[in-house]
């Protein structure tokens, strides 16, 4: 559940809420004393006779712990069911609209650490081989040998330097005592990007690659079907939402192995 997915700031509020213990009751009354209004104007408000005020909207924000681009998004909801006029509501709608077109970008979601430049990104993104030796560099504290990183990857030793001496020159790994560690914490490429197309062709053959021997560890999946148009903007949102979830949840795990998610979502016919 995402905030982008409601055009109704009462419903997401309560969605948000049917999530704690016994479904969120109580949630409200805690509301309005977080509030400070009585429980009564609260009510009200989600019966649809009052609104709340663009101050206890901010306040709501940080209760709920949106994020920036969430909170404009929950603020422009109240301001529209506050508009005294239809032409401030189509203005703050068409405001809605772009937020939402915002929380489309992978790129809002996704901490990005390291900013390589356009010569950098053609050559990190020509091959997946760069990304699983940087990454090999992390599962383990004291760092990897070159040597072990060439035997893992399974590529020689001469390519295996040339790729890890053009990780050390863009900061993505360091070398300490002859091992390799990593350095900025996480790569991205941009929905727009010209490189993106490579990006995704490269990791999508590696599950190709992978289909003759899958183990039980590993899962994949292919489900074709027919939905709305309205149901595919919902199930985009969630999916935006769980690769946001993956990349906090990578981001703190301990590090063991080098894996890799692959996630589509397309029209069949193009």
């Amino acid at each position: 559940m995402t905030i982008f997915e409601y055009s109704d700031y009462r419903a997401f509020i309560k969605a948000f809420f049917a999530k704690f213990p016994k479904k969120g009751r109580g949630k409200l009354l805690e509301l309005a004393e977080s509030l400070r209004i009585h429980p009564t104007a609260v009510s009200q408000i989600f019966s649809g006779s009052r609104n709340f005020s663009d101050e206890q909207a901010l306040e709501i924000c940080e209760i709920l712990g949106l994020t920036p681009l969430e909170e404009k998004y929950f603020r422009l909801l109240v301001r529209i069911e506050s508009a005294g006029t239809q032409k401030l509501k189509k203005n703050l709608k068409a405001e809605l609209d772009e937020v939402k077109r915002e929380s489309t970008s992978l790129a809002t979601r996704v901490k990005i650490d390291k900013a390589m430049t356009d010569t950098e990104k053609a050559i990190f993104y020509s091959s997946w081989l760069y990304s699983v030796c940087r990454l090999y560099c992390s599962t383990d504290e004291s760092g990897r040998s070159l040597d072990e990183i060439s035997s893992y990857v399974g590529i020689s030793r001469a390519k295996t330097s040339v790729i890890m001496n053009f990780l050390l020159q863009t900061n993505l790994v360091v070398l300490e005592k002859e091992k390799y560690k990593m350095g900025a914490a996480s790569t991205f490429v941009d929905r727009h990007s010209p490189f993106l197309p490579k990006h995704l062709s490269n990791w999508r053959m590696k599950s190709v690659q992978a289909i003759d021997s899958l183990t039980d560890e590993e899962l994949m999946f292919s489900g074709p079907f027919s939905i709305s148009r309205s149901d595919f903007a919902i199930l985009r949102e969630r999916l935006a939402g769980v690769i946001k979830d993956f990349s906090n949840l990578v981001k703190d795990s301990d590090p063991e192995e080098v894996a890799c998610l692959n996630i589509d979502l397309i029209w069949a016919k193009k």
